[in-house]
């Protein structure tokens, strides 16, 4: 564990103006300089059997082990954490980046506002912790990656699981192709009873229709433009997957932190266009699945949906080829989604409202009996008969999950 005092090496702007940049207590990255005078510093303090801190920022280092042969630095990789009221599971999520076969150089949780003790349980792991004033996800990662030192990042959401060869994998494919802008994995996802969906990637249609070369024993390499064109189908790279070039990232303009839904389909477009993907394939990512996850609820991500498109309405040239026709694809899918969640729920209102916004692009006679059942079901007898309908489909969920198949069994 490396402790420094960060001391801005660029004066031309100042202190107070990077800081309002990254929205941190922080400056910037210490120089070489800094960090020799920061270690001497520290020695001096262990020798007379002191242990203070010098300024606002613990940079853990772990060793980084490499292939034979290969630049240690050159494959770094800092991890990214963006955790806001994750006590729950972000013990399990630092434990796993812990394990890996080949550790990272540094692991950066953005604690994002918790009142939970979300920092305090990633201080414990060993984890950098930078806490900031909730500004969801985008910033969070944003500023993790301005202080990033190293060629490449990796995300990792605070509920999501690494594989222990996640970063061997991911590594191994960066260096059959460094010039490529990403490099994601397969992924799985569980909740509290175990896997309840495999192979999210590799079983996703759109990227199955996608042909690429393979580079390397499970890695496959993709045109990234063709890549971008392709994710507008569907979005099946996870944020957890993901492995970028720092400078890629910078280059396409990093999360916009204008969206807390989308932020990572939005950025992963862009990134497209800045050189090609790999796709290493196999589940290296347990994603978990809870009551609390952000993309839970459909009539909410309809409107978040609805910014994502007018991003792209505004500036198609900073998108792949195929936005024109993504984007009505988009509207009348996402009004779809939210229309069946909301009548799911018994939120009658919305559905009608999510109904007319899909009518509006693609009438249907599905539509049309949905509309129908949402205005029968807005009144005294019609939520009786929901209710009932509801308590029945709960009841058959629980009977499937206490059965003692495993997902394979059900399949």
């Amino acid at each position: 564990m490396l402790t420094v005092g960060v001391i801005c090496a660029d004066h031309s702007n100042g202190p107070r103006a990077r800081e309002r940049d990254l929205g941190l207590r922080v400056p910037c990255l210490p120089s070489r300089r800094d960090v020799r005078r920061a270690e001497s510093a520290r020695g001096s303090r262990a020798a007379a059997g002191r242990d203070a801190t010098l300024g606002a920022v613990t940079i853990s280092e772990p060793a980084v082990r490499s292939a034979p042969g290969r630049d240690a630095h050159a494959f770094a990789v800092t991890v990214v954490v963006p955790a806001y009221q994750s006590a729950r599971w972000i013990g399990a999520t630092l434990a796993a980046i812990a394990a890996q076969t080949l550790p990272p150089r540094a692991v950066i949780v953005v604690d994002d506002g918790s009142t939970d003790g979300t920092g305090a349980i990633a201080r414990e792991a060993g984890a950098t912790v930078l806490r900031r004033a909730n500004g969801g996800a985008s910033a969070a990662r944003n500023a993790a990656i301005r202080l990033a030192g190293t060629p490449w990042v990796a995300f990792c959401d605070a509920d999501d699981v690494w594989e222990p060869g996640y970063l061997a994998r991911h590594v191994e494919a960066a260096a059959a192709a460094p010039e490529a802008a990403f490099v994601f994995s397969d992924a799985d996802a569980f909740d509290a009873h175990g896997v309840v969906e495999r192979g999210l990637t590799s079983n996703d249609p759109a990227y199955r229709a996608l042909h690429g070369e393979e580079i390397a024993p499970r890695v496959r390499r993709f045109d990234g433009p063709r890549f971008g064109s392709a994710l507008y189908r569907c979005d099946f790279v996870m944020p957890s997957s993901v492995l970028a070039r720092r400078d890629a990232l910078l280059e396409a303009g990093l999360f916009d932190e204008g969206l807390r839904v989308c932020e990572d389909y939005d950025l992963f477009l862009r990134l497209a266009l800045r050189g090609p993907v790999l796709f290493v394939d196999e589940p290296l990512v347990r994603m978990r699945k809870h009551d609390a996850n952000t993309s839970g609820d459909a009539v909410a991500n309809a409107r978040w949906h609805a910014a994502f498109r007018e991003r792209i309405a505004a500036a198609p040239a900073r998108y792949p080829a195929g936005a024109e026709a993504f984007l009505a694809f988009d509207r009348a899918a996402s009004a779809a989604t939210a229309a069946r969640y909301a009548l799911y729920h018994g939120r009658f209102a919305e559905a009608r409202a999510a109904l007319r916004e899909l009518f509006a692009v693609r009438p249907s006679p599905a539509a049309l009996l949905m509309y129908g059942a949402a205005l029968s079901f807005d009144t005294p007898p019609g939520r009786r008969a929901h209710r009932a309908l509801m308590r029945a489909h709960a009841a058959r969920k629980r009977a499937r999950r206490h059965d003692g198949s495993t997902l394979e069994d059900r399949r």
